[in-house]
């Protein structure tokens, strides 16, 4: 007997360390044999655990002493973890079942109930995970807390002595219980999952832990929702604490929550993609695969509203979801998949079929999915996250498809699940599509009836934009430019065309300087629709030619076909290359770090539309921020007004764009009479503001001081008229005088709502 006992222990030892060197199939046969040593028999997964066998009874029982008791458990946990980490599910809940049956202590019985939870959650069964978790919590007389508890002083926190299972013990387990129900309580409910973070915090004034690090970071994405400073300084709090320990097992879970839930409320989304990417890769190693599961989506997440081309992209994509699929990773497979069917059908719509091959499991092989089987799939599991995701990609991709309605419709039923995607990005993304989806409707409503926006769509698009300008706050790099797309597009349907036309360019800069290729086109899109609709044609055509550009560099082919058939008429230009785009002529992009130094902070300076004192940049602050490399840095601050008039410096400059002012320099080079000369100098300021009217005020200084020299004018209907004066300002009434004087003394622009 005692023969048997050292040669199981040795088997025991060659299977923990193949396990920790990743080779899971060889931990199994190490470990399986270990377990054969101890009770002469193979753990079956489809007969009773028990056996009649005297023989084998009197085997189990003596390694089932109290002298061989812990030893015995040891292997026969490390065993179920080796079966786990070879995706064999059942074979690693049949070993728990045994356990139980042998286990006394309440510690026992708690630990082997977290594996059975993890099993649960790998294959997607989410209720019976919730039920087992919160059994152990009243096994271990722990109630959850329902108010929200005060976050110690970080200092304080990083600075408690290490919690240890010696004297520790209930505690930890109650961690560990805790930190098992975060996706069951996310999935299910919510209110269970914020209640969930506020214990974990509470239990972590005891000491310092890794498990701690995991609840401050749970309980940064839900602090986030009320504020995200207080929230991003729980996350950094998390991530201190995360390094004080050498514990890759916790890497991915507290990585993944501080970079998905929290981070993006305040740093650009794209610094978010190698973070996640890292703590994928060290999830795997160390055997944590629900959580590399959740890193790769969020990961695929943040390279889509990042702007990846989507061919590259749908490659990561299709990767991921094999990888997942073989470790039966159904929740996270089904999620990626719902992404991968949305980039696949804007990339190549000519070829999508509505189905997408997925390997459902290894047992069926792959299969032909359609959109509806996957509804009624992620319907029957009742998981609000990708239900949510679900209408939201149905309704982006009918948005980009121009079925308005449709997506209305779409948007609309992603509101009963929106607790399924609490702190994730894709509420932004949300709302900013909805908004103008909504508005697209009421525009073509309004066009055939010429009837008043109603009360209710615009308070649908408040709350968003409420949404959209709080989130801008705190990180602009992401939403500021999606907060004014959405203003100018409400600016143009209340006729209010001064703020329109300027919304259009701060959401066209802030979407190239943050290098959303998406939202830049998209935004250009949009705005030459509008000046299509004020009856500027060659200004509309030019935002229309950069839109094609910008989509073509996305590989949007759905967009890129659609604009190519209204464009006929149009010169795309000689110079496109569809293998390799590289964006539009006239407004080329240029670097993160090199456009945001100097060109975003002056045309953002003179905004009304956010707080006051609001910093641009990634809104880390001094203390969370670290030595950490952002691509963003607090620039200035602005102040909110009420008046009619907004100001800022030189920024008349920085809103030409480059090929208009190569091609007006062009034109007036070759002109030498002066009325001709003023005349295309009028016309290429209007074709390029939209503006209808236009007059020229010099400055004759040692004689007669500011003077109105031409006024120029010009409809859809009528060609341009330019009239040549030699009238002093103070003298005239064609044109405002004090306006005149303001921006001479005071070099501001200025920028009006229309005016009789």
């Amino acid at each position: 007997m005692a023969e048997r006992h050292r040669f199981a222990k040795l088997n025991y030892i060659a299977g923990r360390r193949a396990r920790m060197a990743t080779a899971h199939l060889i931990a199994v046969r190490y470990l399986d044999t270990a377990v054969y040593l101890l009770i002469g028999r193979e753990v079956k997964t489809d007969e009773e655990i028990e056996t009649t066998d005297p023989d084998l009874l009197a085997l189990e029982a003596e390694c089932w002493k109290e002298d061989r008791h812990r030893e015995t458990m040891d292997i026969f946990l490390e065993a179920t973890v080796a079966h786990f980490l070879n995706i064999d599910y059942d074979q690693a809940e049949a070993l728990c079942k045994l356990m139980l049956s042998h286990s006394k202590e309440k510690l026992e019985k708690v630990l082997i109930y977290e594996k059975q939870m993890q099993f649960h959650i790998q294959m997607h069964h989410m209720r019976e995970a919730l039920d087992i978790g919160l059994a152990s919590l009243r096994m271990l007389e722990v109630e959850l807390v329902t108010e929200k508890p005060v976050l110690a002083d970080p200092k304080t926190l990083l600075n408690l002595p290490a919690l240890t299972e010696t004297k520790d013990g209930l505690t930890l387990a109650a961690l560990r219980i805790l930190m098992g129900l975060c996706a069951p309580t996310y999935v299910l409910c919510p209110e269970v999952n914020m209640h969930v973070a506020f214990t974990m915090v509470k239990l972590g004034e005891h000491g310092a832990h890794p498990l701690c690090a995991f609840g401050y970071a749970l309980f940064a994405l839900i602090a986030c929702l009320f504020d995200i400073e207080e929230g991003h300084r729980a996350g950094v709090l998390a991530l201190k604490m995360l390094g004080q320990f050498k514990a890759p097992e916790f890497t991915a879970k507290i990585m993944g929550l501080f970079y998905a839930h929290v981070d993006i409320w305040k740093s650009h989304v794209r610094t978010t993609i190698a973070p996640l990417q890292h703590a994928a890769r060290v999830g795997m190693e160390a055997g944590d695969l629900e959580w590399t599961g959740y890193c790769l989506f969020y990961t695929a997440d943040a390279m889509f509203f990042s702007a990846e081309p989507l061919e590259a992209l749908e490659q990561i994509q299709q990767t991921s979801i094999k990888g997942l699929v073989a470790r039966h990773q159904l929740l996270q497979a089904t999620y990626l998949n719902i992404w991968a069917r949305l980039c696949q059908k804007l990339n190549k719509p000519a070829t999508f079929p509505e189905i997408f091959m997925f390997e459902l499991d290894q047992k069926d092989g792959i299969i032909a999915v359609t959109d509806q089987m996957v509804l009624e799939h992620i319907e029957k599991i009742e998981n609000a996250c990708e239900l949510f995701t679900y209408h939201l990609a149905d309704g982006m991709y009918k948005f980009y498809c121009c079925n308005y309605t449709g997506a209305s419709v779409a948007f609309e039923k992603t509101e009963k699940f929106v607790t399924g995607v609490v702190g994730l990005q894709t509420n932004a993304v949300h709302a900013f599509y909805y908004s103008l989806a909504i508005i697209a409707v009421m525009r073509a409503e309004k066009n055939r009836a010429d009837t008043e926006v109603p009360t209710a769509t615009l308070d649908t698009i408040k709350k968003n934009q409420d949404r959209l300008r709080r989130w801008a706050k705190h990180c602009p790099a992401n939403y500021y430019h999606k907060y004014k797309l959405v203003s100018a597009e409400l600016a143009a349907l209340q006729g209010k065309h001064g703020k329109a036309m300027q919304n259009y360019e701060y959401a066209i800069e802030g979407a190239m300087i943050g290098e959303f290729t998406q939202d830049d086109a998209l935004a250009k899109e949009l705005a030459a629709g509008y000046y299509q609709s004020r009856g500027r044609q060659r200004l509309s055509q030019n935002f229309l030619r950069e839109a094609y550009y910008s989509y073509l560099k996305w590989g949007c082919e759905l967009k890129v076909h659609q604009i190519e058939s209204a464009m006929q008429t149009i010169d795309i230009g000689p110079s496109v290359q569809r293998e390799k785009p590289h964006g539009s002529p006239s407004r080329p992009t240029t670097p993160l770090m090199t456009v945001f130094k100097g060109g975003i902070a002056e045309f953002k300076q003179h905004s009304p539309s956010l707080s006051p004192q609001t910093s641009f940049g990634s809104g880390s602050d001094a203390e969370s921020s670290g030595k950490r490399s952002q691509p963003f840095s607090p620039l200035t601050t602005f102040t909110e007004t009420n008046s009619t008039h907004n100001t800022t410096n030189d920024v008349s400059l920085k809103s030409l764009d480059i090929a208009t002012v190569a091609k007006t320099s062009e034109a007036l080079l070759g002109e030498i009479e002066m009325d001709k000369l003023i005349g295309k100098l009028m016309a290429s300021v209007m074709e390029n503001t939209g503006a209808d009217r236009c007059v020229l005020v010099l400055n004759k200084e040692k004689d007669r001081g500011l003077c109105l020299i031409a006024i120029g004018s010009m409809t859809a209907s009528t060609p341009l008229t330019v009239e040549l004066l030699d009238e002093n300002l103070h003298e005239t009434k064609l044109c405002p005088q004090k306006l005149v004087n303001y921006v001479f003394f005071s070099l501001e622009m200025i920028v009006l709502d229309d005016t009789p």
